[in-house]
């Protein structure tokens, strides 16, 4: 009983931690000693319900839970293909580390006001061949070198997965 109570206790911390920008102000590196248990993160199914939760995480600048919404390794498509300071994360430590430059003050307005488009947008890459399959969404951003973010779903659940390759 004590050893989970330490437990949870060490996590508010932590938590705490991260949604003031570490002790003393803003922190630039984030170091994350525990991944989130699965049990917590909350799954859902259809996208309305977990863009809600998502949007609001990204506004309240909940960024753990953000990356709790997350599925790793997040891939930077774009950025790995031009070679131009991939945005991609291993793991939740490396997100957090990088979140500033994927939730720009562009993404996180285009965020706030729901701008993202389904497979029936008719997105093409090329003639022909749709952009995004069914069950995908894509919050598009104004840069060739950062088209947006992708959400897909993973073992059933939606989830951000990368930042698509638009040639």
């Amino acid at each position: 009983m004590n050893k989970s109570i330490h437990i949870f206790f060490s996590l508010l911390i932590c938590l705490s931690l991260f949604s003031c920008g570490g002790v003393g102000g803003k922190s630039e590196k984030y170091i994350v000693q525990e991944e989130i248990p699965r049990s917590k993160i909350k799954d859902f199914e259809d996208f309305e319900s977990y863009w809600m939760a998502f949007s609001m995480a990204v506004e309240e600048g909940d960024r753990v839970y953000v990356g709790a919404l997350t599925n790793f390794p997040f891939q930077d498509r774009q950025g790995e293909m031009y070679g131009e300071n991939p945005l991609s994360s291993n793991n939740l430590t490396e997100f957090l580390e990088k979140y500033d430059a994927l939730f720009s003050k562009e993404i996180r307005k285009r965020i706030k006001i729901g701008q993202y488009k389904g497979a029936d947008a008719g997105l093409e890459i090329i003639p022909g061949e749709p952009m995004l399959a069914e069950g995908e969404f894509l919050l598009e951003a104004d840069s060739i070198y950062y088209p947006g973010l992708l959400f897909q779903k993973v073992e059933d659940y939606y989830r951000l997965t990368a930042i698509p390759y638009t040639p």
